[in-house]
């Protein structure tokens, strides 16, 4: 479904980067889940190939909050991708279930952009996923959230990931979300190219066929604004840049 939903709105590339929480691994089959992702979309690329680019990717969470479940999933398929991401900060659950009412927000953001950090230093991916994703939760607050404290954690993670030619990704989950933004936002594309940041990689992040490609464009806009012309795509974890163009 996601292969002729793709097909219909006139993708070239479609990557399948099903989540892998390397801090739940064995708990909850993503050592099973994601071996089986690759070889779905094996057989998919059979059926679809001669229509659109399928590539085979990971979504590869909290990496550093079990290093030897990471390292395994890495390992377990010939990935073309690897996103790495940060659902939850050690100790914690996933932002999406946290109570904001109770919680200290600004001292658990600073865990939560130090823990970056660490995993871009680490750097064992291609792209870095949907930065600012506790913003998704935090727009549901009465009062809007303050990230200025947080900017310049934002710029050492940008300046680590350039110097390790890792790409950032625009995830236009938020344009269709209470966000109503990209992660990150337009704000930050541009302090990333003015870093010096060129690589990007776009995703729909879509769990249903129905949104894939969502945002796609306007995800395009917003890194061509800011001063990106390329998007980067990822076959046999191997970048090319690919021009943005609107018809």
């Amino acid at each position: 479904m996601m292969c002729e939903k793709a097909i219909e709105k006139d993708l070239s590339v479609l990557c399948i980067t099903d989540h892998c929480e390397a801090n739940a691994y064995y708990d909850q089959g993503y050592n099973r889940s994601i071996v089986q992702s690759c070889l779905l979309t094996q057989k998919a690329k059979a059926v679809f190939g001669d229509h659109i680019e399928l590539l085979s990717g990971v979504e590869l969470g909290q990496p550093m909050q079990s290093l030897k479940n990471a390292e395994h999933a890495l390992n377990a398929c010939n990935y073309d991708f690897v996103l790495a991401s940060l659902h939850n900060v050690s100790g914690k659950k996933d932002f999406y279930y946290l109570d904001y009412k109770t919680e200290k927000i600004g001292a658990l953001l600073y865990v939560y952009y130090e823990e970056i950090i660490e995993m871009c230093k680490w750097g064992k991916f291609d792209s870095l996923a949907h930065l600012t994703y506790p913003l998704r939760y935090l727009t549901e607050m009465e009062k809007p959230f303050d990230f200025t404290p947080y900017l310049d954690l934002v710029d050492e993670i940008f300046k680590i990931i350039i110097k390790k030619n890792i790409a950032l990704e625009i995830n236009a989950s938020g344009l269709r979300q209470s966000l109503g933004a990209t992660m990150p936002s337009g704000e930050l594309l541009e302090r990333y190219a003015k870093l010096g940041g060129t690589l990007v990689t776009i995703g729909s992040d879509a769990h249903y066929a129905r949104d894939i490609g969502v945002g796609i464009e306007t995800a395009m806009v917003c890194a061509y604004e800011a001063g990106i012309k390329n998007i980067t795509v990822y076959k046999n974890r191997t970048a090319r840049t690919v021009p943005i163009t609107f018809h």
